[in-house]
Order: structure tokens, then C-alpha cells, then sequence
């Protein structure tokens, strides 16, 4: 479908349709939480609980920002809902571009967007966390969470595990015109550091440790107890003894570590 200028009309005329849907949200957010503010303060007043300006002050400072949160907490549910519904769990596997998966996908993506701002001030709080299982991923304890994806069901997030700002575990590639989804594992005790990536089929194996703005390549995997960083990742430290790989601070350097290979990668499943 992807030579045809008919599907391509069609997909880019659905993506207008989903904009003119989706867009308006954050405004509406705004607005509902200002009406049922307003709805609420004269119902108040009607009742006799407002009879002075200083009880009025009160009642907008307490019933405005729960009113707000309240129809966040909606739009959420709205749009784990219309996840659940329109695509269920997200699955492994390759589907093309035009395919019925492809316009699903791309309305999600936008639904999702709208959230995009919330979640990154849930990020780090058991929120951020609560989020991920709603929308299905995989989720151990103690687990700190500052980054953003989609396809949640293909994420697999083990004990201890950090996930730093803006990192990306988004599961899914485009090559070809045919979009490649792939699982994301996360092992117990491993950290992912402000601005990485570790692509679809990637994982962070146990205590591993991947460093600022380093990118693993689709497939690969960071080894247990080893510090990765660059582009593409390549060993930067690694444990020498079994104490060392439950303790993430206490690493010594390459050179302290002679069994390690020198140009060590991310190697690949």
C-alpha cells in the first residue's frame, strides 16, 4: 500500500481528522476544570456554605486545582481506554505502513501526546509507575521512572531499576516502510541514565549501568554489571567481583579490570 497514492491520501486525511480531534484537548482540559469550578462555587453559594468573600477565596483556591486534577485523571482514563480498545496489547511483530495497525497507531500516538506533559511531571513518583501498569507494562519494585514510550506492553522493567529523564523506550522502528516492534527488557538493578536510548529488542542486563546520552542498538544488550556509554555503546567500566555488581556506585575503571576486553560493544542478542 505504501506506492499507492490512494492510501496515501487516505492516511494523510486521517491524520487531519485525528489532529482536529486530539488538538483541542488541552484547552479542553482547561476549560472543564474552570466550568465545574464555577458550577460548584454556585451550587455552594445556593446552599448557604458561601456567605462571605474570604469563604469564596477558599473555595477557589481548594475546588479549583482538585476540579483540574480531576478531569486529568478523565482524560487519562479516556485515553487508556481508547488504548485498550483500539488496539489491546501491543504485540512483537512487523506491520506495514497504511495497514489498519498503522492508522491505529498513529491515532494513539496522537491521544497520547496529549498526556505528554503530565506524565513528565509524574515522572520519578509512584505515578509515573501506576501509568506504566495501567497501560501495560511489566513493572518490578522500587523502580524509578523519568522517561517516555508508548508500546507499554512490550516493557519489561525488573527491582531497582532507574530510568532517567527523557530516556526513550518507545518499542517500535520504522524500516522500510514496514514498522518493527520489539520488546524492551530492563533487568533488576540496572540504570539508564538522562538521555539514553536502548532500542527495540535492546536490554539492560542486572546492575548494569548505561551513561548520558548513549545509545544501544536494536537487539543488543548491556552486560550484567558493566557501564556502557556512547554512540553506539561501548564498555566504559566494569565489577570485578560479585559485591561490586549489586552495588552500583563501587565500579572500578577499564583498566583496573584486565579479564575485560578493550573494545568491548553492546553485544547483540
Amino acid at each position: 500500500r505504501h506506492q499507492s497514492t490512494f492510501w496515501f491520501v487516505v492516511f494523510n486525511l486521517w491524520c487531519v481528522a485525528v489532529t482536529l480531534v486530539v488538538a483541542p484537548l488541552h484547552e479542553i482540559i482547561y476549560w472543564s476544570a474552570l466550568l465545574l469550578q464555577f458550577e460548584v462555587h454556585s451550587r455552594l453559594k445556593e446552599v448557604g456554605f458561601l456567605q462571605t468573600s474570604r469563604e469564596e477565596f477558599y473555595s477557589v483556591i481548594f475546588f479549583l486545582p482538585l476540579m483540574f486534577v480531576l478531569v486529568t485523571l478523565l482524560t487519562i482514563a479516556l485515553v487508556g481506554f481508547s488504548k485498550w480498545l483500539l488496539v489491546g496489547s501491543w504485540s512483537a511483530g512487523d506491520r506495514p505502513f497504511y495497514s489498519w495497525f498503522h492508522f491505529r497507531w498513529v491515532a494513539l500516538m496522537s491521544g497520547f501526546g496529549v498526556l505528554s506533559d503530565l506524565i513528565e511531571q509524574l515522572g520519578g513518583t509512584w505515578l509515573a509507575v501506576a501509568y506504566l501498569r495501567i497501560m501495560g507494562a511489566e513493572v518490578g519494585k522500587r523502580v524509578c521512572f523519568f522517561g517516555h514510550g508508548f508500546e507499554y506492553d512490550l516493557l519489561r522493567i525488573g527491582d531497582d531499576v532507574c530510568i532517567g529523564h527523557n530516556c526513550d523506550v518507545t518499542a517500535h522502528t520504522v524500516e522500510n516502510m514496514v514498522m518493527k516492534l520489539e520488546g524492551l527488557s530492563f533487568d533488576k538493578g540496572s540504570s539508564i541514565l538522562s538521555d539514553s536510548v536502548i532500542m527495540p529488542g535492546g536490554q539492560a542486563e542486572t546492575w548494569s549501568v548505561l551513561l548520558e546520552h548513549s545509545q544501544v542498538l536494536k537487539g543488543d544488550v548491556v552486560p550484567s554489571g558493566r557501564t556502557f556509554g556512547g554512540l553506539p555503546a561501548k564498555l566504559v567500566e566494569s565489577c570485578t567481583t560479585d559485591a561490586d555488581c549489586v552495588n552500583p556506585l563501587c565500579r572500578v575503571p577499564l583498566h583496573g579490570a584486565s579479564e575485560v576486553d578493550d573494545g568491548e560493544v553492546a553485544h547483540n542478542v
